[in-house]
């Protein structure tokens, strides 16, 4: 008899276990943002890595901060529908906080990326494409018909 009520606990604790939610991914929240795009996408390591330096605390912080900041209000939403919230990884305000970070981040990796930007293309771009050998050959106008 102490053998058959063996499977039924196991099965009762399984049962009660808390189930793993799904992963939490930030970049794909991040990327779901309005103007999320990376401004520094064709420049060299001389301007992304201060940029990036810069920006991933400041949106990081600000933008947990300001997530944490509208639980309650999503919290409050919920309790006002009557029902949960759907599947989404990151609740609606939530999501707008973290989007508020990370427009803030792009601003600060645009406030320090521009100088170093500036720098690369006086002392590296410009200086290179002047003395570049191969320039292609200046465009021939067509002779008009004679």
């Amino acid at each position: 008899m102490r053998r058959a009520r063996l499977p039924l606990a196991a099965l009762l604790l399984a049962a009660s276990a808390p189930r793993p939610c799904a992963a939490l991914d930030l970049e794909k929240a991040e990327a779901e943002c309005p103007g999320s795009s990376w401004p520094w996408k064709r420049q060299g390591p001389l301007v992304n890595i201060p940029a990036i330096v810069a920006s991933q605390p400041v949106k990081q912080t600000v933008g947990m901060a300001l997530a944490l900041t509208m639980v309650p209000i999503d919290l409050v939403a919920q309790a006002v529908r009557g029902k949960p919230q759907d599947d989404a990884p990151i609740p609606k305000y939530a999501h707008i906080g973290l989007c508020g970070g990370v427009l803030l981040g792009k601003g600060v990796a645009l406030a320090v990326g521009t100088p170093f930007w500036l720098l690369e293309g006086m002392f590296w771009t410009w200086p290179r494409a002047l003395l570049r050998k191969d320039a292609p050959p200046p465009a021939q106008t067509p002779s008009a018909p004679s």
